[in-house]
């Protein structure tokens, strides 16, 4: 079957004014985990060109803190909002925490999301390692700007070293949530891992959200589920009548 760019999902994010058709998956993911964002959250946005994601944070939200936006390349600005930044640089590079404390950042964010992916080679497995290498950058920018129970949202091409580091991820957050939203290509590897509670104590041992490499989409989220409404103490035994 032939590539289509431009699906159907590509001219309804065209049609609601978004920059790019990531910001469908955004929704998706807002949606279905509607506390990963509240309104007084100051947010990061790694690797933000064209800024599609910061338009579903900005329309669906409304937030009230600030929303800044960094990329290599130049994203056009939000001029209509005195609480929104961006920045054209490396994150990695000098000058960066300057910059923040300008705007009134002291350091640390509550919520950082990431649509970062690599340039495609055609190679499976050559994509998918420079995926992995991504995140793991970004997680990397997570340990220094991320708050104490903050939030992480990555987006990975699934292979061979995903489930190594999902179990890595897990350690260091509450809860992980791998998410694949309806407006992903067919053809697709990638997924969203959606990260709640950044060094909280996590609440999923290894094994129930996808550490089982046989485990199938709908039994992680099966018992995810089932976990995540876990009562925290046991129900008491009714006496028999006597």
């Amino acid at each position: 079957m032939a590539y289509n760019v431009k699906d159907k999902y590509f001219f309804k994010a065209k049609r609601e004014g978004y920059r790019a058709r990531s910001a469908l998956k955004l929704y998706e993911i807002m949606e279905k985990y509607p506390k990963f964002l509240h309104r007084e959250d100051n947010v990061l946005d790694v690797g933000a060109c064209p800024g599609s994601f910061m338009q579903v944070v900005l329309k669906n939200k409304a937030i009230d803190a600030v929303l800044v936006g960094v990329d290599r390349n130049p994203i056009d600005p939000f001029e209509d909002y005195s609480n929104v930044f961006t920045f054209e640089q490396d994150i990695l590079e000098p000058g960066f925490d300057e910059q923040l404390e300008e705007i009134g950042i002291e350091g640390q964010f509550d919520t950082i999301i990431s649509d970062l992916a690599p340039n495609t080679s055609g190679i499976k497995d050559v994509d998918q390692m420079r995926s992995i290498e991504l995140d793991e950058m970004v997680l990397g920018i997570a340990e220094k700007y991320l708050k104490k129970k903050g939030n992480l949202l990555l987006k990975i091409l699934v292979g061979d070293d995903f489930q190594e580091f999902l179990k890595d991820l897990k350690k260091k957050f509450y809860i992980v949530k791998p998410f694949i939203p309806k407006s992903t290509r067919d053809s697709s590897s990638e997924q969203y891992l959606v990260c709640f509670g950044y060094g909280d104590k996590p609440k999923v041992k290894p094994g129930f959200q996808g550490d089982n490499p046989k485990m199938k989409k709908k039994d992680i989220k099966k018992m995810n589920r089932k976990l995540s409404n876990r009562p925290n103490s046991k129900k008491k035994k009714k006496k028999g009548k006597k």
